[in-house]
């Protein structure tokens, strides 16, 4: 496969998230954003009665749903989430109108911020039940800040399939549900550069909102060759997605994705 071919068209670029390191910030990632195609979105999972085990303490949900109300008081553009039950990451999510204000702005203040805040790519609409929800968050070097916990920088510990079982799980809580994730994929994707900067390389096209059957087994085919283990979980057409994504520390070529594949939906809990 030549990696180097651009796959998209080059008309309204979309910025992806960088990351932020002792000598100096990585570039975003560009892509495109794409001619929309004509497929079927699928219909939201059916929302469940019964507690799943995979989801945890139910009250962790129930605080949640307090910090998004509250973190909206503070600022509107907070839709949702990002929350695993392992305890790996849990940040409120953002969307802007744009993939690039929140790559290197703090959430709370609006003030510029070098390692930024995790948000949603500016296309999707939580609402709308996407085929393919996209997150970005910044990788922080080790030797920029001690603090492994910021933003996406946690996400790296996926690299190592003996942290996969104890972190398979990941949520998107919203202002009306809970969305539960299983981890499928996680791989390096590689990129080529164009003049306004980085793109997916040919076959990796991670970042568009909605497939086409044939596009989304292509795609995960190729995943599959160079992802860093084999989960055992399959994505197939009519899947709802997860991506979320990160920088690679020294390896500003390729970005880490992280594909996840939505298996339920269920209501917040009461207090």
């Amino acid at each position: 496969m030549n990696i180097k071919k651009l796959i998209l068209p080059l008309a309204a670029m979309i910025l992806l998230s960088g990351c932020s390191g002792c000598q100096g910030t990585e570039e975003p990632v560009n892509t495109p954003e794409t001619t929309p195609v004509a497929v079927v979105t699928p219909e939201p999972a059916d929302t469940s009665e019964t507690w799943p085990e995979e989801l945890g303490d139910p009250q962790v949900y129930a605080d949640l749903y307090k910090q998004i109300k509250e973190s909206e008081e503070i600022n509107p553009d907070v839709v949702g989430w990002i929350y695993f039950p392992s305890g790996l990451v849990s940040q409120p999510v953002l969307h802007g109108t744009d993939n690039a204000f929140y790559l290197r702005h703090d959430w709370k203040t609006g003030q510029p911020l070098e390692w930024g805040s995790i948000y949603m790519d500016f296309r999707n609409n939580i609402s709308n039940n996407d085929m393919n929800t996209i997150l970005y968050g910044n990788y922080v070097y080790k030797s920029y800040s001690s603090d492994r916990t910021l933003v996406f920088t946690p996400l790296a510990q996926l690299r190592e399939e003996v942290n996969y079982e104890p972190n398979k799980y990941v949520t998107l809580i919203t202002d009306t549900e809970i969305r539960l994730y299983e981890l499928a994929h996680v791989f390096d994707c590689p990129t080529v550069y164009i003049s306004a900067g980085q793109v997916p390389a040919e076959g990796f096209e991670f970042n568009e909102l909605t497939f086409t059957d044939e596009k989304l087994v292509s795609l995960i085919n190729n995943i599959k060759g160079i992802e860093f283990y084999h989960t055992g979980v399959e994505i197939e057409p009519g899947d709802r997605l997860l991506m979320m994504q990160t920088c690679v520390e020294f390896h500003t070529e390729v970005r880490q994705i992280n594909v996840c594949k939505e298996i339920g939906r269920y209501p917040i809990p009461q207090e």
